[in-house]
């Protein structure tokens, strides 16, 4: 598979990273953008309490990250803090810059490889590719369609794999839980891009987040 994005190109955003004291045992939060504006203080604070850790994730999303960039950062964004959970957030990018369906799904699943064999025992959430209200306008109206591709594959992978977890934000957002997928009836949680969250989205995010994995470290 062809490289098709700079892997130097957020080098300054990792080395931020890398000033705060590794912290191991805990939940690892992995890449795009969604999690870079939640902010690693912010994040850590709303999240806390999760599994009764006062401190219990760690936040090192990078905006703008693809699945390529977020498998060539692992040994030092993942693998020194050896997580009991890891939650991915990804493909939305990949398809951004030229990759495939098939493609962004075999990178996570790469990075799902890498985290078994490093740490056996730790829990592999997937969070399902969700463009949010910008998403029938981008990529000439196909890229809804291919995000459930993507999801659909790893929904189908969740199922053969018992380490590993999807996570679907999507009834979430959305006013009445009938208009999940319609793209019609969101939320009022989306800053003026469509695409990223509001303060009062995060907050919201932070009672999901903290329902849904407590329940995944308890299975």
């Amino acid at each position: 598979m062809p490289v098709k994005v700079d892997l130097h190109r957020l080098e300054t955003t990792i080395r931020k990273y890398e000033l705060y004291p590794v912290q191991k045992n805990k939940i690892l939060l992995y890449g795009s953008s969604f999690f870079t504006n939640w902010g690693y203080e912010r994040s850590q604070e709303q999240l806390s309490g999760i599994g009764g850790e006062e401190i219990a994730t760690i936040n090192h999303g990078f905006g703008g990250s693809t699945g390529e960039e977020q498998l060539y950062f692992y040994p030092r964004m993942v693998r020194p803090y050896e997580p009991k959970m890891i939650v991915i957030r990804g493909c939305v990018n990949d398809l951004g810059n030229g990759y495939s369906v098939g493609e962004a799904a075999d990178m996570t699943m790469r990075l799902y490889g890498y985290a078994k064999a490093d740490f056996p025992d730790v829990k592999f959430v997937v969070m399902t590719a969700f463009d949010f209200k910008s998403a029938p306008q981008r990529a000439n109206g196909t890229l809804p369609e291919k995000m459930a591709q993507y999801n659909r594959i790893m929904r189908y992978h969740a199922q053969k794999n018992p380490d590993m977890w999807i996570l679907d934000i999507s009834p979430e957002l959305y006013e009445d839980p009938a208009n999940v997928g319609t793209y019609e009836g969101f939320k009022d949680v989306f800053v003026a891009d469509g695409l990223h969250l509001t303060d009062e989205g995060y907050e919201m995010m932070a009672k999901f987040f903290k329902r849904e994995l407590e329940r995944i470290l308890a299975e």
